[in-house]
């Protein structure tokens, strides 16, 4: 039996509505992270950034990869975080592949050069991991512009 079947109607309703209003809050903020725990769009990052004092931790799984990841939102421009990746399937060590998967540790900055205003839009740049393997190595530009409900963004990295 679904825990769904053991509660009441009114309690599961009460807390669709509860999760949906909190989705919907959440989206409104216009930052979201992406996999990698920057403000992005799934595997893209954008030139959103957090609020000023945000701390963010989380976990993707997007297969073979697996994340967990932490994003800090350091005054109104500045957005780092790091991340930790494990990629099933891919031994950790060629001569001894009993040992498990290949890990890797990323970190990465975004800078916000200009806020969306008026008819212009947010202007970010930003680097991923910066420094080690430079698995991920990738650095960006990225303009994000919000017409009514749609937000679009495009850049180059």
């Amino acid at each position: 039996m679904s825990l769904r079947a053991r509660l009441p109607l009114a309690v599961v309703s009460r807390r669709a509505a509860a999760l949906l209003a909190f989705a919907l809050a959440a989206s409104a903020a216009g930052a979201e992270p992406s996999v990698t725990g920057q403000s992005g769009l799934v595997h893209m990052p954008d030139a959103r950034l957090a609020p000023d004092g945000t701390w963010r931790l989380g976990l993707a799984h997007s297969d073979p990869y697996f994340t967990v990841w932490s994003s800090v939102s350091l005054f109104p421009r500045l957005e780092v975080s790091g991340r930790y990746t494990r990629i099933d399937g891919v031994p950790g060590f060629p001569e001894a592949p009993g040992l498990g998967n290949y890990r890797d540790k990323a970190f990465d900055a975004k800078l916000l050069l200009r806020a969306e205003d008026g008819p212009w839009p947010a202007v970010a740049i930003g680097a991923q991991d910066y420094f080690g393997t430079q698995l991920f190595q990738a650095q960006y530009l990225a303009l994000s512009k919000r017409f009514g409900r749609f937000d679009l963004t495009v850049g180059y990295g």
